[in-house]
């Protein structure tokens, strides 16, 4: 189950959102998009009850001075390559 994490602060690691998003479940993928805009990225949980609590719980938390948003994906298809991205 994929969600789109918007509004990042450009000096948000993959580690950084590792660290908050694997208090609600097992992250089998998180990526970051460094963007001319805006940066943004995509975590992916195994189960979709974690991935609605992350919605629930993070939707608006405080990254780095940003307050970020959290919602499930539009489009659930991996990314293409590129970006700061963390496998597991």
């Amino acid at each position: 189950m994929a969600l789109f994490l918007g509004r990042l602060a450009p000096n948000t690691r993959s580690r950084d959102l590792e660290d908050i998003f694997a208090k609600y479940g097992r992250v089998t993928r998180l990526d970051i998009k460094r963007g001319t805009n805006s940066d943004y990225g995509f975590v992916e949980y195994d189960d979709r009850r974690d991935a609605e609590e992350a919605v629930h719980r993070l939707n608006g938390y405080n990254v780095n001075g940003s307050s970020i948003v959290v919602e499930f994906a539009k489009n659930e298809a991996r990314p293409p390559g590129g970006g700061d991205g963390c496998f597991k």
